[in-house]
């Protein structure tokens, strides 16, 4: 399943907060996906692009909350603000993105109860699991995870991969999407949990095992299920 890469976001701070930065390259990139995602619905063809439920269900809130949310007024930080009170920034949900990041973080919040220095003697920084070289704070290599900001350690990581990260290419795609056709002519009518890429993409199609094959074929003079030339034909079918 498809979803935003983590990388590094540059968080500039201006007299009216906090703004992540992201290359607009990229963001050119997912705005092009979104109009190529359009034309295929459009037309009718099916697409190999699957991508998270997570990702569909972060670019519906964002068509949801554009409606709500006056840009020309406030800014897309104001979106972005109302869309990451609604969407589930949950851990559970970690595991539709990143299933080793998930298993990881699940082992982390079992230390809740542990003694300080058990925790402490894991070395944990403040940076993205995996990606020492991201900071999700200031200094977070330096800075080590304690038992009293453990839990805030864990959902910096969700909200990190799971919204700072992919708000801004999500939202390119949405106005990529909304250049060629209307988003809830797909996302009213599916459910972005699967349905959504089920209509892009068409259902999944699992590779056919040897024996299904043979189940498959009929076999005439005098070659049966059995033969050497038949098991060679499926196997170069396969």
């Amino acid at each position: 399943m498809l979803f935003p890469q983590v990388l590094v976001c540059i968080r500039h701070r201006s007299a009216r907060g906090s703004v992540v930065l992201l290359s607009s390259k990229r963001l050119k990139y997912f705005h092009f996906i979104g109009r190529f995602c359009a034309k295929a619905l459009l037309d009718g063809r099916l697409l190999d692009l699957r991508f998270s439920p997570a990702f569909w269900r972060l670019v519906r809130a964002l068509a949801d909350a554009s409606h709500t949310v006056s840009e020309r007024l406030t800014g897309n930080r104001a979106l972005f603000r109302a869309v990451k009170k609604r969407v589930d920034l949950s851990l559970t949900r970690v595991v539709e993105v990143d299933a080793e990041l998930a298993r990881s973080l699940h082992s982390i919040a079992q230390m809740r109860l542990a003694n300080e220095e058990d925790i402490a003697a894991l070395c944990i920084d403040w940076t993205v699991p995996g990606h020492p070289h991201i900071e999700m704070r200031r200094h977070g290599r330096s800075m080590t995870v304690s038992k009293q900001n453990l839990d805030d350690y864990i959902r910096t990581v969700t909200e990190y991969v799971l919204f700072d990260c992919a708000a801004r290419p999500a939202y390119a795609f949405l106005e990529g999407f909304q250049n060629i056709c209307s988003v809830w002519a797909l996302l009213s009518v599916f459910s972005p949990d699967e349905e959504a890429n089920i209509a892009l993409c068409g259902p999944d199609i699992y590779p056919w095992s040897e024996q299904e094959l043979l189940s498959a074929l009929r076999f005439d003079h005098g070659y049966t299920s059995e033969s050497a030339t038949a098991r060679n034909f499926v196997q170069c079918a396969l």
